[in-house]
């Protein structure tokens, strides 16, 4: 092969793109859809549970928690004490909104038994915000929140 050749080669390869698919992308990666209930029906019976189950645990460790104390000086022990509270709050919030879910589930469960069962569109039941708030003693504005951007599994 002559210098000439090797030389026309190089420039070849230099002009070609290493990730040659990139230029067919198409903006933003796509959102897949993670449904915060699940609908389903065992032995004829409505069941409800919540799709976040496969989700990890968050989990403190105390042990960890207390040797961290003990080896560290007196104004990181505050640190490590705020830690555990905003951890201790966040984790009691997120279970506080995923029990609000899913007695939300219940309640549409309830009211939509017949539709869940058929999937026919004569069979929805016109539910207000304020029709849960009222049943299930919690404000509109908190149903609101937990149903925003909420999607839900049913049979098929």
């Amino acid at each position: 092969m002559n210098m000439k050749k090797i030389i026309t080669a190089l420039k070849a390869i230099q002009t070609l793109n290493p990730a040659p698919a990139s230029e067919y992308e198409l903006g933003e990666p796509t959102q897949y859809l993670i449904p915060g209930l699940k609908f389903y029906f065992e032995d004829g019976k409505l069941l409800i549970s919540s799709a976040r189950s496969n989700l990890p645990e968050m989990i403190f460790d105390d042990e960890k928690f207390v040797e961290l104390q003990k080896d560290s000086e007196i104004k990181d022990k505050d640190y490590f004490i705020k830690q555990k509270k905003d951890f201790t709050d966040l984790h009691y919030a997120i279970r506080q909104r995923e029990e609000t879910l899913l007695n939300l589930g219940k309640f549409l469960g309830r009211r939509q038994e017949k539709y869940l069962s058929s999937l026919n569109e004569q069979d929805l039941v016109s539910i207000k915000l304020e029709d849960a708030a009222t049943e299930l003693n919690l404000a509109i504005s908190t149903i609101s929140r937990a149903i925003k951007d909420k999607y839900v599994e049913v049979p098929r």
